[in-house]
């Protein structure tokens, strides 16, 4: 399979579909993660425990790939997350207001897995969103 399709699966099956039954298919059993919203963590059951936490704080939370560059055993997303905040995040009580921002996320595969991704969102932007009157 290759880096595109890995990189695909991972948003469409892991985060959107919240199908974290299938992250040994996708992520290396020693994946790096360090996520804009978290701390780093080292291993697929820390990655797992992150993506529930996000998913239980924003309700139909999802990941949009907007433009995918792939070479080799690298890959660079430019994303768009979006969830409605019904549960506590980032220190925030729930509002139940849409919230979205872009972000990009940089893989590295190993053996058809994704080994390490590093990922950085437009933080300012969601805490005007939890923070806002509106």
């Amino acid at each position: 399979m290759d880096s595109k399709t890995i990189i695909e699966r991972f948003y469409a099956e892991i985060w959107n579909a919240h199908d974290t039954a299938l992250a040994q298919d996708i992520c290396d059993n020693d994946i790096a993660f360090r996520g804009s919203l978290g701390a780093e963590s080292r291993g697929i059951e820390p990655f797992l425990a992150y993506v529930d936490s996000i998913h239980a704080s924003l309700s139909g939370y999802r990941c949009d790939i907007e433009e995918l560059v792939t070479e080799r055993n690298r890959g660079f997303a430019k994303m768009r997350f979006s969830g409605k905040h019904t549960g506590d995040f980032l220190g925030f009580a729930p509002t139940n207001r849409m919230v979205s921002w872009s972000g990009a996320a940089l893989f590295y595969l190993a053996d058809e897995k994704i080994h390490r991704v590093w990922v950085l969102g437009d933080l300012h932007a969601l805490h005007l969103q939890l923070s806002s009157d509106a």
